[in-house]
């Protein structure tokens, strides 16, 4: 399901409350009396211009929004206008600027500020217009406000886990992808790897990326915006994304190296000795540790070594790897070794709503540093000789998970095993609620009993669904939903009706799809700022405003609160 969180939304409903009646009854008479006094002339039904109620979101630590109501209105060249009252909110106070915008204060909310919960209001304009001829008429409109206590700013609404405070390229500049090539300007290589500033990578393109070495996020700072491309997406092909930086969101890629992919073993090459991933975050001895990174929404198959490995270094233990979310992602069938998702030396990792289908093992691999882990909550994972494994010293939560064998498999294992590691097993700590396996309760192997706890090791935040719900709905959210294709949806239903197997090629299973190159026409966005002309006007009246503008004060930029639009 998708919420619209835009800086101002277009309402069509009319406020039938008393306070409304009232506020109405009260323009009516002034009306009248300005009628009468000569202010607005009686021919006023002649002016044209349209009014439209607004919602806007605001944060509780903020002490007065500017709220710009009029900028989702209608009104002709040459016309003034004027805010000329308000009505009382309950919740906040409001007062006009001379530039018709509205200063909103929120009164403080003792009991959603201490459980960072929302509270929302409502309060009503009236707006006079006056034309080139004199002639004036006035119309009011609503504003629903929420106010958000929760004291955080996430990387994006439904940011969740350890990750979620990622900023992405925040502040920074728009980069537009105008082509598929590999390198070059304007390619998505480039946009990566070439500028070092804060940075929102959007595109104009869709179409297969055919990458001949992985694409390498080195400078942090960045949101790539998968969401934003046309018809069925950016599909990289042939390589990998590796993430050496922090600070990162990437969201709606679909990333398939496929068999014939980059070998990080070939001469002058890097990797080491295994064969590539399909997503691999990474930090390097000698150098910066990474965190703030979270990964939504994406669809990653066909890797060889691991679908996607997270990993701090082994011979540097000044440099890590933590605070990351992986989420929505569709992680599936590795076509060599059979390899899920590892996070090795990492940790606060965390694993929501993703499907990990089609792998033989590492569904999740947690081998993180003494005393520290990660979470899986509400993944399902499908088709798999291997579940879940985590070595002793970890910690580590499992919620709401849900575990499918599959046809032609003989399972392996409990459900949650605990392996031997290298560090204290007495700083192991092991929480399990709700986790389904075929069927029945999940189980966990002898070794974990003693560390098994009886509440959660973490604190962070989710929207939690109970394991046996975990369907066909869930299903359809999940991956690079936007721009689904027929690799996804055959795994998907491969998944609902437990089918399929394990596989070592993608031509096994029909090899890539079809994935029109298409391009944005030039009018979709003439100023060039990586928003759409349609949905500023819509939302600002013209295409004048800046992309790196918050004009609300919730904490989102423009460029921001269009990409944000464009899936919730």
């Amino acid at each position: 399901m998708f919420t619209i969180s835009l800086l101002c939304v277009v309402i069509f409903t009319t406020s039938c409350n008393k306070d409304s009646e009232l506020f109405d009854t009260e323009i009516e008479q002034r009306t009248e009396d300005e009628k009468n006094s000569g202010e607005i002339s009686e021919s006023s039904s002649s002016i044209d211009f349209i009014i439209n109620d607004d919602t806007f979101h605001v944060s509780g630590e903020k002490d007065i929004s500017i709220l710009n109501v009029l900028g989702n209105d209608t009104i002709p060249s040459g016309y003034t206008s004027e805010l000329i009252s308000l009505s009382t909110p309950k919740e906040g106070i409001v007062s006009i600027n001379d530039d018709n915008t509205i200063n909103y204060e929120p009164i403080e909310n003792t009991n959603a500020k201490l459980n960072g919960g929302k509270v929302n209001d409502e309060f009503q304009y009236t707006l006079k217009v006056t034309d080139t001829d004199g002639n004036s008429d006035v119309k009011n409109a609503s504003v629903n406000v929420t106010t958000d206590y929760s004291g955080e700013l996430k990387a994006f609404p439904g940011a969740f886990g350890f990750g979620k405070n990622a900023t992405g390229g925040r502040g920074g500049i728009v980069y537009k992808v105008t082509n598929l090539n590999d390198e070059g300007e304007g390619s998505l290589r480039y946009g990566v790897e070439q500028i070092s500033e804060p940075r929102t990578i959007v595109f104009e393109v869709s179409g297969y990326i055919n990458a001949k070495t992985p694409i390498r996020i080195k400078n942090g700072n960045i949101t790539i915006a998968g969401q934003s491309a046309p018809s069925k997406g950016i599909c990289i092909r042939g390589a990998s994304l590796w993430i050496e930086a922090e600070n990162v969101i990437v969201r709606y890629l679909k990333i398939r190296p496929g068999k014939n992919a980059y070998d990080p073993n070939g001469v002058g090459q890097a990797g080491g000795d295994e064969p590539d991933d399909g997503i691999r975050i990474v930090s390097w001895p000698g150098g910066n540790s990474i965190e703030n990174i979270i990964i939504d929404h994406c669809s990653v198959t066909w890797a060889h070594d691991g679908i996607l490995d997270i990993t701090s270094p082994q011979t540097d233990t000044s440099v890590k790897t933590k605070n990351i979310s992986i989420q929505n992602c569709l992680l599936a069938e590795n076509i060599d070794k059979g390899y899920g998702v590892l996070v090795n030396l990492a940790y606060n990792v965390s694993f929501y709503n993703n499907l990990i289908a089609h792998t033989s093992d590492r569904n999740v691999a947690f081998s993180s540093e003494a005393g520290k882990g990660g979470e899986m909550i509400n993944n399902f994972v499908y088709g798999t000789i291997r579940s879940t494994w985590f070595r002793e010293g970890n910690v580590v939560d499992f919620v709401g998970n849900k575990y499918v064998t599959g046809p032609n498999i003989n399972r392996l294992y409990e459900t949650y095993k605990m392996e031997k590691g290298e560090f204290d097993i007495n700083q192991s700590s092991v929480y399990i609620d709700d986790c389904i396996d075929d069927g029945k309760l999940a189980n966990w192997n002898a070794r974990a009993n003693p560390f098994i706890v009886s509440a959660p090791n973490f604190n962070n935040d989710y929207d939690v669904k109970s394991a046996i719900s975990l369907g066909q709905d869930f299903l359809s959210y999940i991956g690079d939903n936007l721009h689904r294709d027929e690799a996804d949806q055959r795994i998907i239903d491969q998944v609902i009706n437990e089918t399929g197997n394990l596989i070592t090629h993608e031509n096994q299973v029909g090899g890539y799809p079809s994935l029109s190159e298409t391009s944005r026409d030039l009018n979709f966005d003439s100023d060039n700022d990586g928003i759409s002309d349609i949905w500023e006007v819509t939302n600002f009246g013209s295409t004048l405003i800046k992309p790196t503008e918050d004009l609300d004060g919730d904490g989102y930029t423009i460029i921001e609160e269009y990409l944000n639009s464009l899936v919730y």
